[in-house]
């Protein structure tokens, strides 16, 4: 699919941007496929920092160019300079990892944009072959960036940036009258940041009489009964909310203080909002980490002994694998690229070894089953909700009429 259109559009630059350290090697894969097609190409990838972008020009001479931060304004500057020239010299762009004289180099880091309300609505229209997508696929809406909490595995950072609500209602009402999207979720560290937002936001839906329904992340010490309330006769069917683990010796190391401060002091307070979750119906999802270093058995079973108290709708067990640029990764010992590759690869295998890697893997098996099971349930409430019922009905209805409108016509 990706070797075709690069064929046919032949692009003179092309931006392979990834969501996760995992994806290691299919960023490199990516600029492979793209230079086999043309060598000429610029391959430009992009990045949450400086380092990251650093590892990724260290480890393949198929990237051109990185970003790190925000890319817009990056983006912007380096398309406008390509246009009046070339990409040879734009050592004057910030936010920017280059090769010079055989070395990595960067730019100054460019500062954040402190007003998303400067950024444009995304032209979903740009998307390849966007007709045979679902209608739920454009329903990712970005209503915040940033957080204010540090947890030192995460991306997100402060400080909180935070989107009009007027500007998110409009984008979600060109979604529906252009895609027939019904289903949206809301991109932030967390829903709940700014109450007022929030509020704000519902009040919008109702002043437009909108019919959709909606999900997103919390942070559990933000839900009260009048919110969620106030959420759920908007639309709002799901949230998710990690808890990271059970313990909070684990929580202490990834500076979760929030989560440790609640398991320590408030337990009970953390199972009354989850309650309150499950009166209003709302589902909940979360998720657990493994293999940190210096994690005991004590410490696995406090977080096993967590998903089963708190009983969430779906939850989701997996290993550390540790962002660039953050003091986990620091400690890994990563001598050339294979080594890295295969560290990104394995994903479990980052900090555990021998037979305690062994009695991990056979934990997150089980665990893995039965989180699917979890998953297959969480489905299976989630659309046996009326409204979701309805609503998903008349998306896949308006999906279906066009393919099969274009299935005759041969389109």
């Amino acid at each position: 699919f990706l070797s075709f259109y690069i064929k046919k559009l032949m692009p003179k630059v092309v931006f392979v941007s990834h969501r996760h350290p995992s994806d290691f090697s299919v960023t490199l894969k990516t600029a492979e496929l793209i230079k086999k097609i043309n060598p000429d190409i610029f391959v430009i990838s992009i990045h949450n920092t400086e380092e990251e972008a650093k590892v990724y020009l260290k480890n393949s001479r198929l990237i051109d160019i990185g970003i790190f931060g925000e890319p817009e304004y990056t983006i912007l500057e380096i398309m406008k300079k390509h246009k009046r020239d070339s990409l040879q010299s734009i050592g004057n762009i910030q936010g920017i990892v280059i090769r010079n004289n055989g070395k990595i180099v960067s730019t100054k880091e460019r500062e954040i944009e402190r007003n998303l309300d400067k950024f444009p609505i995304p032209d979903r229209d740009l998307v390849i072959r966007k007709e045979w997508y679902p209608p739920s696929a454009f329903g990712l809406v970005e209503i915040g960036r940033g957080c204010i909490y540090s947890c030192n595995f995460c991306e997100f950072k402060p400080p909180l940036r935070v989107r009009n609500p007027e500007l998110v209602v409009k984008e979600i009402m060109l979604i529906m009258k252009k895609y027939k999207t019904r289903e949206f979720k809301l991109l932030a560290s967390s829903m709940l940041h700014n109450i007022n937002w929030m509020k704000k936001f519902c009040a919008l839906i109702k002043k437009n009489k909108l019919k959709f329904v909606w999900g997103g992340y919390v942070n559990l010490n933000q839900i009260n009964e009048n919110l969620i309330k106030c959420m759920k006769s908007s639309g709002l069917i799901e949230v998710g909310s990690s808890i990271e683990s059970g313990s909070i010796n684990i929580l202490y190391k990834f500076n979760k203080l929030q989560n440790a401060k609640v398991l320590n002091n408030q337990y009970d307070s953390i199972v009354r909002r989850i309650g309150v979750l499950k009166k209003n119906g709302i589902l909940w999802r979360t998720g657990i980490i493994f293999g940190v270093p210096g994690e005991k058995k004590s410490d696995v079973a406090k977080s096993i002994n967590v998903i089963r108290r708190l009983k969430p709708d779906f939850f989701r067990f997996q290993f550390l694998i540790p962002k660039i640029e953050t003091i986990w990764f620091n400690r890994l010992k990563v001598r050339n690229k294979e080594e890295l590759l295969d560290k990104f690869h394995t994903g479990y295998s980052f900090f555990i070894k021998g037979k305690k890697r062994l009695l991990y893997y056979a934990l997150w098996s089980k665990m893995e089953k039965l989180s699917s099971i979890s998953e297959k349930n969480y489905l299976l409430k989630k659309f046996l909700n009326p409204r979701v019922l309805i609503l998903k009905t008349a998306e896949y209805f308006h999906f279906f009429k066009g393919y099969l409108y274009r299935k005759g016509n041969n389109i």
